[in-house]
């Protein structure tokens, strides 16, 4: 064959491959600037979370995100955070000020589910009190990395007050994130975590590739939004199987009598840090109240009925034990520490058109946070 119609073909040939790349390319631009017009983006939780050395994670200053429920439960809720990292307040009071309150805890205080001003602090700091109130809520979160951030991010912002918020999950996030918490025994003591241990492991977490695509791809942001459920769900059930107390927040109501040296261990671990956290922050004259969050199935049958199906619940079940807030109660009362039970409140408050908990997200409704700011309102006039 004519070695110049070989080169011709192969011209053909290479300048057709260029052209359907460049179709391919313009579709994709076209389908990714329609998902940036039409839908929320960027997409939770990598693009607002960050690796830092001295509290292991937390949100990025002057972040941007939204929370977009997987079954259409809520609505896409806009996630801001200012430049302490902190979630945005409607108010846009000043975080530097002595009269400041500081609600600190895990996903149930940051409520990525509700708009700002649905929230705990939003709604407080609305209620024209004399105080100016901090959400310092991030998922995930345990007492291990609340003392981390009390101790070097919130107490050097003098608060009047702090309200800890302990969930039932506290016990199973010290086990189980990132290679266990509850390894470095001495987290407390020393107050950092080791640079080996905890921050390395989020920097890979937070830092590889396929986040950064997440987080700049709304293509992919999607893609990956639709097919997370599928595997999320396969390890709920997995570990709704477990009979371990630290492994399952189902398992919280395990006698501490019954536990083995594993499960003492994690629940001594965590309430040092409740306990290091309260010294802390008698040193800093500030005063510390703890909220004990009740798990939905304590409140009534009608609460998390979808998210029961997953974790091996009867539908109609409810969880008479109390041992979780009992045992809590008996620490909080021997070391001085104040506290409110918000079980009895949620049982009285909630009904069938008026729930604490989301059916399947499992975090509080808009009127779980109301009846929280209204308790703690109170207690703040």
């Amino acid at each position: 064959m004519n070695m110049s119609v070989v080169f011709s073909r192969l011209r053909y040939f290479l300048i057709n491959i260029l052209v359907g790349l460049g179709v391919a390319l313009l579709l994709l631009a076209a389908i990714e600037i329609s998902i940036r017009a039409f839908f929320p983006f960027p997409l939770t939780s990598m693009t607002t979370y960050q690796s830092f050395a001295d509290v292991t994670y937390f949100h990025k200053a002057n972040s941007l995100g939204y929370e977009v429920s997987p079954f259409g439960e809520f609505k896409p809720t806009r996630l801001e955070y200012d430049s302490e990292g902190f979630r945005k307040l409607d108010g846009g009071h000043s975080i530097k000020n002595e009269s400041a309150v500081v609600l600190l805890g895990d996903s149930f205080v940051e409520a990525r589910q509700v708009p700002s001003s649905e929230t705990v602090a939003g709604i407080l700091e609305n209620a024209n009190l004399r105080y100016r109130f901090i959400n310092a809520g991030c998922s995930g979160f345990t007492t291990t990395t609340e003392f981390l951030l009390f101790k070097h991010r919130l107490a050097k912002l003098k608060p009047k007050k702090l309200y800890l918020f302990f969930s039932f999950n506290d016990y199973a996030d010290n086990f189980w994130y990132f290679g266990g918490y509850y390894k470095q025994e001495d987290i407390f003591q020393v107050g950092v975590p080791r640079p080996e241990y905890v921050p390395a492991i989020y920097r890979q977490y937070f830092d590889q590739f396929e986040n950064w695509i997440f987080v700049n791809s709304a293509i992919y942001g999607y893609l990956k939004h639709a097919f997370r459920n599928k595997a999320e769900m396969s390890v709920w059930k997995e570990v709704a199987n477990s009979e371990l107390f630290n492994d399952s927040p189902k398992n919280v109501n395990k006698s501490t009598d019954e536990m083995n040296s594993l499960e003492r261990r994690i629940l001594d671990f965590t309430h040092q840090g409740i306990f290091a956290m309260a010294e802390l922050a008698k040193e800093a004259g500030v005063e510390l109240h703890v909220l004990i969050i009740p798990l939905p199935t304590q409140v009534n049958e009608h609460e998390w009925k979808v998210g029961k199906r997953i974790f091996g619940y009867a539908q109609n079940e409810i969880v008479p034990a109390r041992i979780y807030q009992d045992r809590l109660i008996q620490f909080f009362r021997s070391n001085g520490i104040g506290y409110t039970d918000l079980l009895p409140v949620f049982v009285k408050e909630s009904g069938v058109n008026r729930r604490m908990f989301l059916d399947f997200d499992g975090h509080f409704s808009s009127s779980g946070n109301r009846v929280i700011a209204s308790i703690l309102e109170s207690q703040l006039q």
